[in-house]
């Protein structure tokens, strides 16, 4: 489906596209209203490395992705909602109103915090902040202690057996390590950009809700729009019909004019040998059961194009006959069974049922044409399309504008 042709898709669903716009419009502001008011605040912190060995002094890099997660984990809430002196329930905005950023290619964390008050969320993201860093802190303190726990044991074993030159240095250098450990201390990091209490609502206001439900519903609106298209039964349209009729010439108008009769009367006479004077034109109009005022208005139509071509018009004698055949019968006996003098005549095969029929009375016609109403359903188009151009005779497509068409989106569609 080309560009143009999907924009004349959408100017014919126009219908559909502003209902489901509406239906957006009326969903963006009922999500606005059932949506509780929220406040965001963010506290920022830098984490430092952790001392992995604290008499060498070797630190370990920072993974800045296992620290997003511990900061945004069950136990650091615990222990902010300890601070806060609230209770850590199910469904908690220190657990589900959290949110844990971590820039690329630095070191920071920032915690944003979102709850039903501008001050508590940032006494949230503060609390949660310092949790985190009292959490790092611990565990640091927890890998010295263990130091002090193996160094004691030492100096309890030396202590408690001989002593010499040797034990006694040994000694002296253990509790000179462990006084090192004591005075040591590690930094987890720092908090460098406190909460701010937010002046505004982080939900989304009003407008942006009506915006965002009237683009999400003409999106959703194009999508059904081209949908209904693909699957309409209908022709509907002179671009649809194009595309079953391919190469063969279509005429098409979008009200009854005589304009086009007369563009249909001689595409008419260009599909024949007869410089203008046709004997036997096979009429076909899909979809209908009476084509009469088709075939009245062909006729008046061929008669000025006589005219026009030097026939003198009151000898023109064209007339239309309604065909009521079966199968069996002969389409010579039909289309020569009236005076051979008559400059033209219009054979109305549109009562036929049988698609096969009129495929056989084409055989013996100067030119085919097969008139087309919005309402017709494709399928129908195709197969006596189909049958008519395998007849290899001169065949002229007309949409007909005698007929307003149906609405596009009406609910038949």
């Amino acid at each position: 489906m080309t560009f143009s042709l999907i924009l004349t898709v959408l100017r014919r669903r126009w219908k559909t596209i502003a209902a489901f716009a509406l239906l957006g419009a009326l969903g963006g502001i009922a999500l606005w209203t059932a949506m509780p008011t929220k406040y965001s605040a963010t506290t920022s912190l830098v984490v430092s490395a952790g001392v992995s060995n604290p008499f060498t002094g070797t630190k370990e890099e920072v993974n800045i992705r296992t620290e997003q997660e511990i900061l945004g984990s069950r136990q650091v809430a615990e222990r902010a909602s300890e601070a806060l002196g609230v209770d850590l329930v199910p469904g908690s905005f220190l657990l589900s109103q959290v949110d844990v950023a971590a820039p690329s290619g630095s070191q920071v964390l920032q915690v944003t915090v979102s709850a039903s008050s501008p001050s508590e969320a940032a006494k949230a993201a503060d609390a949660l902040s310092e949790a985190y860093l009292e959490f790092r802190r611990e565990g640091a303190d927890t890998v010295v202690d263990g130091y002090l726990e193996k160094i004691d044991g030492q100096l309890a074993e030396l202590q408690a057996g001989t002593r010499d030159d040797a034990t006694n240095s040994l000694i002296a250098t253990l509790q000179q390590q462990r006084l090192s450990l004591l005075l040591s201390s590690s930094e987890p990091g720092r908090i460098i950009g406190e909460a701010e209490v937010p002046s505004s609502p982080s939900t989304p206001g009003l407008i942006v809700s009506l915006a965002g439900g009237i683009v999400g519903g003409i999106v959703l609106g194009i999508g059904a729009a081209l949908l209904r298209e693909r699957t309409d039964p209908l022709v509907r349209s002179a671009d649809r019909l194009e595309k079953i009729v391919g190469a063969v010439p279509l005429i098409s108008s979008s009200h009854h004019q005589h304009g086009f009769w007369a563009s249909l009367a001689d595409h008419v006479a260009d599909a024949t040998e007869s410089e203008g004077v046709v004997q036997r034109v096979l009429l076909r109009g899909v979809g209908v059961s009476d084509a009469a005022d088709w075939a009245n208005h062909l006729e008046n139509a061929l008669a000025d194009a006589e005219s026009d071509a030097g026939a003198a018009k009151d000898g023109v004698d064209l007339w239309a006959v309604d065909v009521d055949i079966d199968e069996g019968d002969s389409e010579s006996s039909v289309l020569r069974s009236e005076d051979d003098g008559a400059h033209a005549r219009i054979i109305d095969a549109s009562g036929m049922g049988s698609a096969r029929a009129v495929a056989r009375l084409a055989v013996g016609a100067d030119v085919v044409v097969l008139l087309v109403p919005s309402d017709a359903r494709s399928s129908d188009i195709e197969s006596d399309f189909e049958l008519l151009q395998s007849t290899e005779k001169p065949l002229v497509v007309g949409f007909d504008p005698t007929q307003e068409p149906e609405p596009a989106d009406s609910p038949s569609a």
